[in-house]
């Protein structure tokens, strides 16, 4: 843990400067019962300038136990160190050797173990404190930092299908293929029936993910038929494919909608994959 420290220490001492802007960290959603092992990524998307990063993680030790770390697809060649700085509280230090910019995507996965004990309920997954810094020991500030929630379920409340495409706006035009997004512009997809869903479920445990914004933006999506939340499920960049782990919940008839605002009038598609409902 000594030298794990000390990497920490050093890259917190060696920046200075202006801060800069550009910066996006994202931690994923994900339900579990108790005693059970969930796993939710850490997201980066940045503008191409950081090279390393301190993140503290804060988590509830009433809820879960400390979290496992493991290498994400998008940390490439850089270094990956974690350690538990005090209950409740995990550090991750990436960076890389040779100054390579981080890289769009998953850097880490955390997977996490639901106490025996734990309140039904949700349990958040917050940034403490967060450090980034470019090559030229600059501080970074960023732009956005999105927590992650894990949902403990009661038992028998959730129900796993198997992993199913249901929305996908690159297909041709449908109930739930394309066309693409227009910003502003509300779609409606009846989910009720698809994949596995049936009637009873009242929400859904989804991957939502963007392709090919034209610019950058978020997505809002809410049962069918309501006043859309302040709330947005992912935020994007122009050209960024993200991706994000969500809990939908439906409409009584088991529909969704979906708010896109793009920049500039600008359009986005959407995948929504479901991998399982509560009812």
């Amino acid at each position: 843990m000594r030298c794990f420290e000390a990497l920490a220490v050093a890259l917190i001492l060696a920046l200075t400067g202006s801060s800069l802007t550009g910066q996006e960290l994202a931690l994923g959603t994900a339900s579990a019962g108790r005693g059970q092992t969930v796993e939710i990524p850490l997201t980066y998307a940045g503008d191409g300038s950081a090279v390393g990063l301190q993140i503290d993680i804060a988590f509830d030790t009433a809820v879960l136990d400390t979290p496992a770390v493991a290498r994400g697809s998008a940390l490439g060649e850089r270094v990956l160190r974690s350690g538990q700085v005090s209950p409740g509280l995990l550090r991750l230090v990436i960076y890389s050797p040779s100054n390579a910019v981080l890289a769009d995507g998953a850097l880490a996965r955390l997977s996490l173990t639901v106490d025996n004990t734990a309140s039904v309920g949700q349990s958040p997954v917050t940034f403490s404190a967060v450090t980034l810094g470019n090559a030229a020991a600059v501080r970074l500030t960023p732009t956005s930092l999105t927590s992650g929630i894990i949902n403990v379920l009661e038992a028998g409340s959730y129900h796993t299908v198997t992993p199913c495409r249901v929305v996908d706006t690159r297909d041709s035009q449908g109930p739930y293929g394309g066309p693409i997004l227009s910003s502003g512009v509300p779609r409606i997809f009846t989910l009720e029936g698809q994949c596995e869903i049936p009637s009873t479920a009242d929400s859904l445990s989804v991957n939502v993910t963007v392709v090919s914004p034209t610019a950058g933006g978020h997505l809002t999506l809410y049962p069918g038929g309501q006043t859309p939340p302040q709330t947005s499920i992912i935020n994007f960049g122009g050209s960024q494919t993200r991706a994000n782990n969500a809990i939908l919940p439906l409409s009584s008839d088991g529909v969704i909608s979906v708010l896109p605002i793009v920049l500039g009038n600008g359009q986005v598609h959407l995948i929504i994959d479901v991998n399982g409902y509560f009812d």
